[in-house]
């Protein structure tokens, strides 16, 4: 004999001899104008995130819930639109370093590094995405050439160090 006996309660299944709930199904929808799905089912409601557009009005980036119509002033720094999971306290993904609307640059933002070589310099870093140059790394060729030779030679030496040490235990010698 089951320790349970259920039956289904709207939404949910139930033990009609203790009252616990094994599994709750709810028939979600969008309720039109809202940022809101209500069960079809029981009326149980649960809050969405608003799905943003972005846009400039007089000059001022704005982004505009399609659903609901919420306006929040501010540059749209995150990525594609439109935007499913925002929070206007909480951004969760990671910024990008130009506005999707407008095109401002983000002094926060990531850049989307690409290195690159120009005429006798190179270590000059170029973003993909906005275009921006950081150049304080640049060095020339000549003293790239230059540091890859001292790291080749320390290589060596390394190398070297490590075959000696292997020679000498491969003799008995502790070291």
């Amino acid at each position: 004999m089951s320790p349970h006996d259920f039956y289904k309660d709207k939404c949910s299944t139930v033990c009609k001899k203790c009252g616990v709930v094994a599994k709750t199904e709810h028939q979600y929808e969008y309720v039109e104008g809202k940022c809101l799905s209500r069960c079809k089912v029981c009326g149980k409601e649960m809050n969405e995130k608003h799905r943003l557009n972005g846009r400039t009005e007089k000059g001022v980036c704005v982004l505009v819930c399609e659903r609901c119509g919420l306006k929040v002033e501010g540059h749209m720094w995150w990525g594609s639109n439109p935007v499913w999971a925002y929070d206007p306290n909480e951004i969760q993904q990671e910024k990008l370093c130009f506005c999707m609307i407008c095109g401002k640059k983000n002094p926060e933002g990531k850049h989307n590094w690409r290195t690159v070589t120009e005429g006798d310099y190179t270590n000059i870093r170029i973003c993909t995405d906005c275009g921006e140059r950081d150049e304080s790394k640049k060095i020339t060729l000549k003293e790239k050439a230059e540091k890859e030779a001292e790291a080749q030679s320390r290589y060596k030496e390394a190398m070297i160090n490590a075959d000696s040490l292997h020679e000498m235990r491969a003799h008995g010698f502790k070291c």
